[in-house]
């Protein structure tokens, strides 16, 4: 009966594990997976609960590749020295806080450069908390007028935003 599985049983390990694993591994993933449900999940499945048997088949074929790939990368972790993920850990921690430093400064500089009126308006959105609608009563001005300048004002901060990446 099975048998008459495999091919879904295949495709989900291969939909959940991807380019992780080997075609090896994958057969090997599929033949765990048929004996689990031989000798255990196939005997909790009821029918007429509300699904079928196929859907079953999938959700513990996915759910049994999921824990296996979990084991493997736990078991790769724990191979290497820990002082050696400390490491890049920390290199890849910083490396990430200055480029993040590095994109908040050109978001600012480019907000800086706004016109005056796109300017207001961002700054009264982003630091104020302004909604579109409190921004129009407050300078007396429809909502469809303030959705207007925010997008040409998005447009042109993103502009900006672009062609200090490209300096």
């Amino acid at each position: 009966m099975l048998t008459k599985y495999n091919t879904l049983i295949r495709s989900m390990v291969w939909k959940v594990a991807g380019r992780q694993i080997t075609r090896e591994d994958v057969d090997d993933l599929v033949s765990a997976i048929n004996l689990e449900l031989m000798e255990r999940k196939l005997s909790a499945f009821i029918p007429g609960r509300g699904m079928e048997l196929s859907t079953y088949i999938g959700m513990i074929a996915k759910r049994f590749t999921i824990d296996e790939m979990r084991k493997r990368h736990e078991f790769t972790r724990n191979e290497g020295d820990l002082r050696d993920t400390e490491i890049s850990d920390n290199t890849s921690n910083a490396l990430a806080l200055l480029i993040r430093k590095e994109q908040q400064s050109r978001v600012r500089r480019a907000i800086s450069d706004l016109p005056p009126r796109e300017h207001d308006l961002i700054c009264a959105m982003m630091e104020d908390d302004f909604s579109v609608e409190k921004y129009a009563v407050a300078n007396g001005m429809s909502s469809n007028a303030v959705y207007i300048l925010r997008c040409r004002a998005l447009r042109l901060l993103k502009a900006r935003v672009r062609s200090g990446d490209e300096d």
